[in-house]
């Protein structure tokens, strides 16, 4: 009887044992296909330029796209409308007004300002005869003393 318990232990054990082997061998079969295929993959990425086919051929779909079409189409229309009244509408100033406006501008300027139109001429003027008449000084003032200095050495 032991003896027939233990070859009947020993035949249940192979018998799980054999079906945890066939187990693991189909395990190692899956993985195995995916590690070639992985491998596929990756030598085609090497040997090209590294595009990957990852197109789903998925497009997006919107519930709300035929609202969105609508409305992009009544702001179009609604802006169509605005472009032709605007283009339709004439100009409403006037060059003459703007040149009586800035003469009338001017003639406030004048009555309010404190110099004339063209002092800042005026004060160029002014410093550049002043300039001129110290540089005549100057020179005046040398050939003065080259006469002076002339006469005294002979």
């Amino acid at each position: 009887q032991w003896y027939q318990r233990r070859v009947r232990k020993a035949v249940v054990s192979t018998q799980s044992t054999g079906k945890k082997l066939q187990l693991d061998e189909e395990r190692h079969a899956v993985i195995d296909r995916d590690n070639r295929h992985l491998l596929e993959r990756m030598s085609e990425i090497m040997r090209t330029r590294g595009r990957v086919d990852n197109w789903n051929g998925y497009e997006p779909k919107s519930l709300n796209k035929s609202k969105r079409t609508r409305e992009l189409i009544r702001v179009t229309l609604e802006n169509q409308k605005i472009l032709a009244r605007i283009q339709a509408k004439q100009p409403h100033y006037s060059v003459k007004k703007w040149e009586n406006e800035w003469v009338d501008t001017k003639k406030y300027m004048n009555s309010i300002r404190k110099y004339g139109e063209d002092w800042y001429q005026q004060m160029q003027e002014e410093k550049r005869k002043s300039r001129q008449s110290s540089r005549g000084t100057r020179a005046s003032t040398r050939q003065r003393t080259a006469t002076r200095e002339a006469s005294e050495s002979k």
